[in-house]
C-alpha cells in the first residue's frame, strides 16, 4: 500500500514508455531500423513487437525484439568492446583509403584487431588503383609501406 497521499509510481508512467540504456552510455538507439537518440533516453513507443539495436562505436552492436513493454519500462544492454590496433601507411604519389575511408600519408589509423583490413591504394594522376589486405593485432601499430612502382606493401 502506498503512504497517504502518493499514488503508484504506474500512475505517472505511461505504459508505451521505454527508458534505454546502455554500458556505456552514449550508444545510438534505433527503434526498427530508425535512429530515435541516444542512451540514455526515454522514448514513447508506438507500435510493438519492438527491435531495438543499441550501436557504438569501438563497441559490438546488441539488439533484442520487444513483444511488449518490460513490465519495469527499462532495457539496458551491454556493449562488449571491440579489441583495436593501427595501421599507419607510407606511400608516395598515391591516396590511402584503409576499409574505404581516405587515410592521410603516415598517419596512425585505428582499426578492429583481427579482422582483414581492406587497403586501397589510389594514383590520383592515372588512376591506377591496387587493392591489398592487412590484419593487425590488438594493440599494436603496423607501420606499412607501399611502393607504386612495384605494387607491393612492405613492413
Amino acid at each position: 500500500m502506498e503512504p497517504y497521499g502518493i499514488c503508484p509510481r504506474s500512475i505517472y508512467i505511461p505504459a508505451n514508455l521505454l527508458a534505454s540504456n546502455s554500458q556505456p552510455q552514449g550508444a545510438d538507439i534505433y527503434l526498427n531500423g530508425t535512429l530515435v537518440g541516444t542512451t540514455p533516453k526515454e522514448i514513447l513507443v508506438k507500435n510493438m513487437p519492438l527491435k531495438v539495436e543499441i550501436r557504438k562505436d569501438g563497441h559490438r552492436q546488441k539488439s533484442k525484439v520487444l513483444a511488449s513493454i518490460p513490465a519495469d519500462n527499462k532495457i539496458s544492454m551491454a556493449l562488449p568492446k571491440i579489441p583495436t590496433g593501427y595501421l599507419k601507411i607510407s606511400g608516395v604519389g598515391v591516396n590511402t583509403f584503409i576499409n574505404g575511408v581516405r587515410v592521410p600519408n603516415g598517419q596512425k589509423f585505428s582499426v578492429p584487431a583481427n579482422s582483414v583490413i581492406k587497403l586501397e591504394f589510389v594514383d590520383p594522376l592515372s588512376g591506377q588503383t591496387w587493392k591489398k589486405r592487412a590484419k593487425v593485432r590488438p594493440n599494436k601499430i603496423d607501420s606499412l609501406v607501399f611502393d607504386k612502382t612495384t605494387g607491393t606493401l612492405s613492413r
